[in-house]
């Protein structure tokens, strides 16, 4: 190949490349989608004790201000925070599904898993996802909204998830404790 035609090549396929330059706005509404989940599944958690129910209003409360708050002013700290809170939330998750929570009136007994409940789940593990992608990026770019191709995978996962998160959120698919 001539050099003129390898530089050719080289250029059609770097213009090839698709960077995902929506996944910031994708971070903050996955996060945004399962506040509300969380918020809608509130009143239910009420219902058992005052405490669980408390716990959700806050996890929803944070998950909502952290969408604007990601999207406003994306910086390493808030992204570990997102991370970190929300692998938190899929972990305490696994627990209440798999042995049961240790207070309450139902205390160690696993509670059900509903359409509601993995919704938020899988918008959790996306966030978290996500919020590792721009933390690797961060190391060699200033601060960007933007992910590199080799992330554009995650933008149909994120789709898909905001998409039955919604939809299960404002068709039913209520929390049914046990």
């Amino acid at each position: 190949m001539e050099p003129a035609a390898a530089s050719d090549a080289r250029s059609g396929a770097r213009s090839q490349e698709r960077p995902y330059v929506d996944a910031l706005l994708h971070l903050a509404a996955l996060s945004i989608v399962a506040g509300g989940i969380h918020a809608v599944a509130a009143p239910p958690h009420f219902a058992e004790t005052w405490a669980r129910g408390a716990f959700f209003v806050v996890l929803a409360t944070f998950q909502l201000g952290w969408g604007a708050l990601v999207y406003a002013r994306p910086s390493t700290r808030t992204l570990r925070l997102g991370a970190a809170v929300n692998l938190l939330v899929i972990s305490v998750w696994i627990g209440s599904r798999t042995v049961g929570a240790p207070f309450g009136p139902d205390q160690w007994q696993p509670e059900s898993i509903g359409p509601l409940d993995l919704a938020a789940t899988a918008s959790e593990a996306l966030i978290a996802e996500m919020c590792g992608a721009f933390l690797a990026v961060r190391g060699s770019q200033p601060a960007t909204a933007v992910l590199p191709e080799r992330f554009r995978h995650l933008q149909p996962l994120a789709f898909c998830t905001m998409t039955a998160g919604l939809l299960v959120m404002f068709l039913g698919g209520g929390h049914h404790p046990h």
